[in-house]
């Protein structure tokens, strides 16, 4: 009942979904700041020749490493490396038949592989191998703290782990399609920032919703995404997006799996990096 989504796809389809729906999307566009009224935010200050954007609501949702959560001084002592974890990750082109020969499936199913220990020399972290239709997802992640420590370079852990005796053949004769490299949250319960204030909230890997136990975090992204807009909506209704109304969103998520699963597994990072 599982599926592997090339989200290279999944993310057009999804922000069209959206456009459809009456946003208005703008691209290649920095957010620099956030534009203040006294303490309510009216919106966010861009690098856009046309100028800066205001908004009764702003939602930040700018990924693991956020800049704009930490000027608004919801994350008051910033980031540390033990925090965030760098993966990297290839979508190798190779046939079906071949995959399913590969894996053992039959025609329409899947696998996903967790590889633990070797493939990050150690380290606290993951390699895994993902059958799509007609390509693989490779990649490996780690803390970025242990990572730093090693003096490892996460391209070289990827490129070790694929040429492993175990994992090179499944990969033979395979074209690499796409390459990229992203920063995970693992700072789970502890790490949450404060979720909101005037005219203003977070949600996604800013607000380090990732479940690093479950490999989860796009669920988790959505979920929280979907309650903010919701807070949103309501303060429209009400015509108030003060910091007391917009703290409805935080009482939503405590009642979801997003906050109960992180305050459930608070502790498992630290004991794997002691362990």
């Amino acid at each position: 009942n599982n599926y592997t989504v090339l989200r290279a796809k999944f993310d057009e389809w999804l922000a069209n979904q959206a456009v459809q729906a009456g946003a208005i999307l703008i691209t290649e566009t920095n957010v620099e700041d956030l534009l203040y009224e006294g303490e309510q935010v009216i919106g966010v200050k861009t690098g856009r020749p046309e100028g800066d954007i205001y908004a009764k609501g702003v939602i930040i949702a700018e990924g693991a490493n956020s800049m704009l959560t930490q000027k608004a001084g919801l994350q008051k002592d910033g980031l540390n490396t033990g925090q965030i974890a760098v993966a990297v990750k290839e979508i190798i082109s190779i046939p079906q038949d071949k995959i399913e020969e590969r894996f053992n499936l039959e025609e329409g199913q899947g696998a996903t592989i967790e590889l633990l220990g070797d493939a990050t020399q150690g380290m606290v972290g993951t390699g895994f191998i993902y059958t799509n239709k007609d390509s693989l997802s490779v990649g490996v992640g780690a803390l970025l703290s242990q990572v730093v420590r090693q003096k490892i370079n996460p391209n070289e852990l990827l490129e070790r782990m694929k040429n492993h005796p175990v994992i090179k053949p499944l990969l033979k004769d395979g074209e690499t399609k796409e390459y990229l490299g992203h920063l995970i949250p693992e700072g789970g319960y502890h790490g949450i920032p404060k979720l909101y204030k005037g005219g203003l909230l977070v949600a996604g890997d800013a607000a380090m919703f990732v479940n690093g136990l479950h490999r989860e975090g796009s669920n988790l992204a959505m979920i929280s995404g979907k309650l903010a807009g919701e807070a949103m909506i309501q303060a429209k209704i009400k015509g108030d997006f003060s910091e007391q109304q917009l703290s409805s969103y935080e009482r939503e998520l405590k009642k979801t799996f997003v906050v109960k699963d992180l305050q459930k597994y608070q502790n498992v990072t630290s004991l794997l990096e002691t362990n």
